[in-house]
């Protein structure tokens, strides 16, 4: 069924590259901007878009952030760009949106690559991450002054240093990007439905630090997607796509070959 909904269309994207289409889903609090390394490194053998979900980056924003709504986006911004089926990457929510858009639409994937995340419904998490962006900047006249308030909220600097990606400065101090009350609400990771099969090339990487998968999602894993290769990364975390590139690449590049 088309979908009518014009939001997806508008979705912004940098794209690089020529060949067959890949796009890349960031995660929550993130945007394609965080891909440019996996992007261009990917753009060798393929034209590689990196769209800024809905409520993130330079897209637009909406007052509803549903699974729902991140998976009509998606179908709607690839039936307004895309002529030849595409290969989705999607890390965290953007792996979750890529799973839910496959699930319905298995004749429009290609291929399908989940960074870190399983496909299942999650608890809310992230609440110090909220705490930190809630938190009353007023009288922050640094970045630094910033950082140091998010600091009891959100110990770890990386992660701090990823929020603040959305931070901008306003006339009369700092603020974000992001909509993040909006984003406080958002239920996409209480939406994925299990019990549902896709039997096209899927690859999951999971990190061995990460609390988002553990080896007792590979039975849903593969419920879902029989034919999934599972690749964990020794020491990663969350985000393997930063702190452990190279592997990360050599993974995709490997499945890739071996799907397409």
């Amino acid at each position: 069924m088309k979908n009518t909904d014009p939001a997806g269309a508008l979705l912004r994207f940098q794209e690089v590259g020529q060949g067959h289409p890949l796009i890349i889903l960031h995660g929550l609090f993130g945007s394609g901007r965080n891909w440019g390394s996996v992007a261009r490194s990917l753009s060798e053998k393929f034209r590689v878009f990196s769209l800024d979900q809905r409520n993130h980056g330079d897209s637009p924003q909406f007052p509803s952030h549903t699974l729902d709504d991140l998976a009509n986006d998606l179908g709607e911004w690839i039936e307004s760009h895309m002529k030849d089926v595409p290969v989705l990457l999607g890390h965290s929510m953007g792996g979750i949106a890529a799973m839910e858009y496959t699930l319905r639409h298995p004749d429009q994937v290609r291929a399908l690559i989940v960074v870190d995340v399983a496909p299942r419904p999650y608890e809310p998490r992230h609440s110090g991450e909220f705490q930190a962006m809630e938190a009353d900047l007023s009288s922050c006249q640094t970045r630094s002054d910033v950082d140091r308030v998010m600091a009891p909220f959100v110990p770890d600097l990386t992660v701090r240093q990823f929020l603040q990606t959305n931070l901008i400065r306003k006339d009369h101090g700092f603020g974000w990007r992001i909509p993040v009350e909006t984003l406080k609400k958002a239920s996409f990771l209480q939406g994925f439905e299990p019990g549902r099969s896709w039997n096209g090339p899927t690859l999951f990487i999971t990190g061995s630090q990460s609390d988002y998968t553990s080896e007792s999602d590979h039975t849903v894993m593969r419920q879902c997607f029989p034919e999934a290769y599972i690749e964990t990364i020794e020491g990663a975390g969350h985000w393997p796509h930063f702190s452990h590139l190279v592997p990360f690449l050599g993974l995709i590049k490997d499945f890739l070959g071996r799907a397409l």
